[in-house]
């Protein structure tokens, strides 16, 4: 006997309720992946391995003693007054010896005389490869993102999970001005006067002013197991909007770590590698008789993540950039919506063998809607917003200028001999190093470490 299968047909009425649970079980799913990203990272705990020899030279101070035994300090110049009642190692210190001032400063001495009964030391920066001899540093370092009311400092040691890692959300205090620039970090809970408006902020996590002739606001924003980030930047003509962009999306928490090995005075291997990170992006972009002026700058928000690894301070900084490549001529436009989301690991290995593109994008999604450009030539419209980007720094000194997460959109129309009409969405990782602080200046440059792109076309397009 053949089997019967029984099929129910589905009302028209029906239509709207089950598209409305579809979507419920797509957001829950998309919930459920992110909750366990967050779960797997939260199985992980922070850890440093600092096992090093020091050269013969190097004469290392502990934050208590700087505080204590120097009298004047100056970065700028590197002249350092030390008082006569400093231990004997660093009164008697010589021309090449090198200075480890704990969460400081690395110093190396090209002139001692005295002063006042105190000694004065003259330095110049130093690297890190002349202080350390032979050895190996590695570190891992949770981020996770919680509210500023939830926020407890790691360096205050309540930790606010069983494994001692405390969520992470310090941000930096900002200077809004032509150029984008941005101020150093100031410490968690402090609040610092901006320069210029008399305002107030205690976290810097919104931006709201003029860059480069854009209004731009910008918030970040933490919530749960993410980082959120909203971004909208436009900009008027003479005859109406020339720009707008929107922009909404997050990241969730990463695992951050490396690793760096030094033999006889020789830096021989830097990693460097960011794991569990998922992301999402949804950006609307329109664009009319814009010309062609490019424009690019970063967003003024930036938030430190703070490690200690050993004596060495260093810093994760999470920043955001905007660039905008347009080619629209007269009465041109360029209209587009784009969705994109991932889960990805990212980082490089260099070493006396080269280098080494580490991690991969694990089931990108890319989408494009509405995506429309007309004009009575060939015309279009790019743009490209960073986030995250992420700078890693130790001591002060950008060992990893960027690793970031690029999303990348397109617009363009040519009524040419062959009329195109296309759109395009690109996902791109890249990074860049510059190695020179810790002794290998030659170990500079940046890698493309993956993408992924899809493209929505009309007419003929080559």
């Amino acid at each position: 006997m053949k089997a019967v299968r029984h099929y129910s047909r589905i009302s028209q009425s029906q239509v709207p309720a089950l598209l409305t649970f579809l979507c419920v079980c797509l957001a829950l799913n998309a919930c459920s992946r992110l909750q366990h990203a967050a779960q797997r990272n939260a199985a992980e705990a922070d850890s440093t391995t600092f096992d090093v020899k020091w050269a013969d030279n190097t004469i290392i101070l502990d934050a208590e003693t700087v505080k204590r035994q120097m009298q004047s300090a100056d970065a700028k110049t590197g002249r350092y007054v030390i008082a006569p009642s400093a231990p004997a190692e660093l009164r008697n210190a010589r021309v090449g010896a090198v200075l480890l001032l704990s969460d400081t400063a690395l110093r190396r001495v090209t002139n001692v005389s005295t002063e006042n009964g105190g000694v004065v030391l003259e330095t110049v920066p130093a690297a890190l490869n002349e202080a350390i001899k032979d050895g190996q540093i590695n570190w891992r370092r949770v981020v996770l993102f919680n509210p500023p009311a939830t926020q407890q400092s790691r360096n205050a040691g309540a930790p606010s999970d069983p494994r001692g890692n405390a969520p992470d959300f310090v941000a930096a205090a900002f200077r809004a001005d032509s150029t984008g620039a941005l101020r150093q970090p100031f410490a968690p809970g402090a609040s610092l006067a901006l320069a210029g408006g008399g305002l107030e902020r205690e976290y810097a996590t919104n931006f709201e002013g003029k860059l480069k002739g854009f209004d731009v606001s910008m918030k970040l924003t933490p919530k749960s197991d993410k980082l959120e980030i909203e971004l909208e930047v436009k900009k008027a003509i003479a005859n109406g909007e020339g720009f707008k962009l929107t922009a909404k999306g997050w990241i969730s928490g990463f695992i951050s770590e490396g690793s760096i090995r030094y033999e006889g005075g020789r830096l021989r291997e830097f990693q460097y590698l960011q794991r569990n990170l998922r992301g999402e992006m949804k950006l609307g972009v329109t664009g009319v008789r814009l010309g062609t002026d490019e424009v690019a700058f970063a967003i003024p928000v930036k938030i430190p993540i703070p490690i200690q690894i050993g004596p060495l301070p260093a810093t994760l900084n999470i920043m955001a950039t905007l660039s905008i490549v347009p080619q629209l001529f007269g009465e041109s436009s360029s209209r587009g919506d784009f969705t994109v989301s991932y889960s990805a690991d990212q980082g490089i290995k260099l070493g006396d063998g080269g280098q080494t593109p580490l991690g991969a994008v694990t089931n990108p999604q890319l989408d494009i809607s509405n995506g429309n450009t007309a004009g009575f030539q060939p015309v279009g419209l790019g743009v490209t917003v960073e986030f995250p980007r992420v700078e890693v720094a130790i001591m002060g000194e950008s060992v990893v200028p960027y690793l970031s997460v690029d999303t990348r959109t397109y617009g363009y129309y040519s009524p040419m001999v062959k009329i195109c009409q296309e759109s395009g969405l690109k996902i791109k990782s890249e990074v860049g190093y510059k190695l020179k602080f810790l002794g290998a200046q030659e170990w500079s440059g940046s890698k493309e470490l993956w993408s992924k792109e899809t493209k929505a076309s009309g007419g003929q397009c080559q």
